[in-house]
């Protein structure tokens, strides 16, 4: 890990010595960087993350693709947008505005 602030310089160096296994210098640097949360049981079950969009039939058509070929799904992430204002009529464009 290294920070810079303007100045000065900190740094942090993780080495291994001989034969140290990789999995050793890691947890050292984690203990000092910082870990990621446990995953949920659910997510580490196995299986893909999805992210799809394209409103629900489309949605729905992908996902029986994706069983139909046996892939291993533990979630769909459903990616909503919003239309931006610029999208709305004139009228109700002009509407806003005022």
């Amino acid at each position: 890990m290294v920070e810079h602030n303007a100045s000065s310089m900190h740094a942090n160096i993780v080495a291994g010595r001989g034969h140290t296994p990789v999995l050793a210098m890691l947890e050292a640097l984690t203990a000092r960087a910082g870990r990621f949360a446990r995953l949920p049981e659910w997510a580490a079950a196995g299986g893909a993350v999805v992210g799809m969009q394209g409103g629900s039939a489309v949605v729905r058509a992908k996902v029986a693709r994706l069983r139909a070929k046996g892939v291993p799904t533990i979630a769909v992430w459903l990616q909503v947008l919003a239309p931006p204002r610029c999208m709305h009529t004139r009228a109700e464009r002009d509407e806003f505005v005022r």
